[in-house]
């Protein structure tokens, strides 16, 4: 505002008087006419699907604001939406992080763990540092009620676990439940916190408790048996939630549970979720929202709770909104999901599904194990029925085949016409060689079963295998010197999958074996100098299957645990990376697993995924895509869409060609 000027003296101050009591009676009158901020959407809102930089789990979502929104999931991911996308945080810490929460853009708190351990970390505006409580155990929940004033609950050895920090430092709160799940915070002298309290009787059942704190002793609330409670969320001390899953008798399974409270008495909701539930916020005792397994939402307005259907299966594990009319939900592989008050843009492309990686075509009654190139119109691939060869990417001719026997690997000398696949039959190890499409099996002693094969030229190959003695497996490694396949030396008792070589002196190999009576696995690379073989790396969480570079410096190897799919339950799939000096973990997950990968020339990775629909109860494949920030999910489209992929070729980004087990023959789509 522009003041006209004004004498000195009395009359100046008199005419500031008047001109300040103007200022003042226009702010009055501006801020009285001004509309307040809607509380609900009045039309019930919309949620809508967010696009996610990673496909890693998320489990907690917080924010200070509209533009300052965090999440935090497995694999020590932290993600921050600025309000306008959402970014990768890095930070340095590998724990697998479940809750975040704090009370300001410069006051946010993560909390995990990592190796059986607690982990929490502060962030104070601009760095994430270090906050350990210090107990071991998994923690379950974290409640940050003021800057000088967090809690975090857990379990250890049957024990529950209560740790409060006070701005200063943690101390430990003694408690008598088994586990504690989480706590809510009304004031500075209460807290509520939901734990069991099941005694181990098999006459007595488990329960679950609502329990309150005054800061000296523990009071319970409410108790409910056969429950299992997940989240407490409160509006205010009138108006107390928690969450979880209970038997319900009627289904004969277990289903949703909401209960409500005032702070002394607490009563099941007249809500009937089919599944899990996992967390609440609202900030309205009639503008509520749950989320909880298999896409669960429900939403509770003055007509009461309804579910909303936002066409997704992932299992959602958070819910933060920064209004009644902005929120947001995390979940499985990556989901984000947003609410708001208008609807989501439509949709106006109407035509046919479109997938990263193409299906080109699929032949039943046999098994895809391996492929290799002279180039895009001229494919080899060794299989169940013997090697095929695909002409212009369409068009696939069995060129050579023999009863009773497989293939699994196979690779060429570009430019030689020499092929060499290799598998076997009743009497051990089995060569093939093929010069375009006229194809011998070759003359070679050796008791292994051959899975893969790797040269430098026609006169300069080595192929990889195993045999069983003694009920253990016994590593092979075959080399060709252009005349004659010779055993080389190697004692390992490891079941060799895969090599890739940078140059005939650096040879990689993977595999696996196993202790005992095979009840513990692990995975192992073998490495080759062009004098020994040597052990690279060992004791690794997973069954190494596939192994690919680009450099000596660039060497991906991935694995997975190889009987969770057939048993029933989810892979566990692991991404090992080699720097030229060391091997590491760059990726681990617990619900994929990594049968195949490839590394462009220029570093970007490939790595086909199996990952387990839990609805379903099957596999569903994907490839994820590295490109040195995350991992990108890409669609395949194939006839079985469980059918794992299991191996890649290809001479650059744009020309890459994947073939599942089943018989399919996949090819990047073109503008990805």
């Amino acid at each position: 505002m522009h003041f006209p000027h004004v004498p000195r003296g009395p009359a100046k101050r008199s005419g500031e008087a008047a001109l300040l009591c103007l200022v003042l009676i226009a702010c009055a009158c501006s801020k009285e006419n001004t509309p307040s901020a809607p509380e609900y959407c009045e039309n019930g809102g919309y949620w809508s699907q967010m696009a996610s930089p990673v496909s890693s789990d998320l489990d907690g979502v917080w924010g200070s604001a509209r533009d300052d929104v965090w999440a935090v999931g497995s694999n020590g991911v932290i993600l921050h939406y600025d309000g306008v996308e959402w970014s990768l945080v890095e930070h340095g810490f590998a724990s697998t992080l479940d809750h975040v929460q704090g009370t300001s853009a410069d006051d946010v708190w993560a909390a995990g763990w990592e190796e059986g351990e607690t982990r929490v970390y502060h962030y104070d505006g601009s760095t994430w540092s270090r906050s350990d409580p210090g107990f071991n155990g998994k923690i379950r929940g974290m409640w940050v009620a003021g800057p000088d004033s967090v809690w975090t609950t857990g379990s250890h050895l049957n024990q529950g676990r209560i740790w409060h920090y006070d701005g200063s430092g943690w101390a430990a709160v003694g408690n008598e439940m088994d586990e504690v799940r989480s706590a809510w915070s009304p004031s500075p002298d209460t807290t509520y916190f939901i734990g069991s309290t099941y005694s181990g009787s098999e006459v007595d059942p488990p329960a679950y408790d609502v329990v309150r704190y005054d800061g000296s002793s523990f009071e319970t609330m409410y108790s409910l048996e056969w429950t299992d409670f997940n989240g407490i969320f409160g509006i205010d001390e009138n108006n107390i939630y928690v969450v979880g899953d209970t038997w319900n008798e009627a289904a004969l399974d277990i289903t949703g549970l909401i209960l409500s409270g005032d702070g002394t008495n607490f009563s099941v909701m007249d809500v009937d979720p089919e599944h899990e539930i996992n967390d609440l916020w609202g900030n309205l005792p009639e503008n509520l929202f749950a989320v909880g397994d298999h896409g669960t939402i429900l939403q509770r307005d003055q007509s009461g709770w309804r579910s909303v259907d936002v066409g997704i299966d992932a299992q959602l594990k958070g819910v933060w909104g920064v209004s009644g009319t902005k929120a947001f939900a995390v979940g499985s592989a990556g989901t984000i999901l947003h609410y708001t008050c208008d609807p989501p843009e439509e949709d106006t492309d109407t035509g046919p599904e479109t997938f990263d990686f193409e299906e080109l075509f699929h032949y039943e009654g046999t098994e895809f194990y391996g492929i290799w190139a002279e180039s895009p119109s001229e494919l080899y691939i060794a299989s169940t029925t013997g090697v095929w060869l695909v002409h212009d990417e369409v068009n696939a001719d069995l060129i050579w085949t023999k009863s009773g026997m497989y293939l699994e690997g196979i690779w060429g000398a570009a430019g030689t016409a020499n092929v060499f696949a290799v598998g076997a039959d009743s009497d051990g190890a089995l060569i093939v060689h093929c010069n375009g499409d006229e194809c011998q099996e070759m003359e070679v002693e050796s008791p292994a079963t051959l899975v893969d094969i790797h040269g430098f030229s026609a006169t300069e190959v080595y192929a990889v295998g195993y045999n069983y003695s003694g009920g253990y497996p016994l590593a092979f490694v075959l080399q060709y010197d252009g005349n004659t396949w010779q055993s080389m030396e190697l004692e390992s008792d490891t079941m060799l999958t895969d090599i890739w070589g940078a140059a005939p002196d650096d040879l990689w190999v993977t595999g696996w074996t196993f202790e005992g009576d095979g009840e513990v696995e692990y995975g192992r690379i073998l490495h080759y100098d062009g004098i020994e073989w040597t052990l690279a790396e060992d004791c690794l969480e997973t069954d190494l299957l596939n192994i690919h570079g680009n450099a000596q410096g660039n060497i991906i190897a991935v694995g997975q645990n190889e009987f969770a799919p057939v048993l029933g339950g989810s892979p566990f799939g692991q991404v090992m990376r080699f720097d030229g000096s060391q091997w590491s973990e760059i990726l681990t997950q617990d619900e994929r697993g990594f049968r195949a990968v490839w590394v462009s020339p220029n570093e970007e990775i490939y790595i086909g995924a199996s990952r387990w629909l839990e609805v379903e109860q099957k596999l569903e494949t994907e490839v994820l895509r590295f490109t040195g920030d995350d991992f990108e999910v890409l669609s395949c489209q194939t006839t079985d869409p469980g059918d794992p992929i299991e191996d890649f070729w290809g001479e650059s980004d744009d020309v890459l060609f994947a073939i599942t087990r089943e018989g399919s023959l996949l090819r990047r789509s073109d503008g990805l």
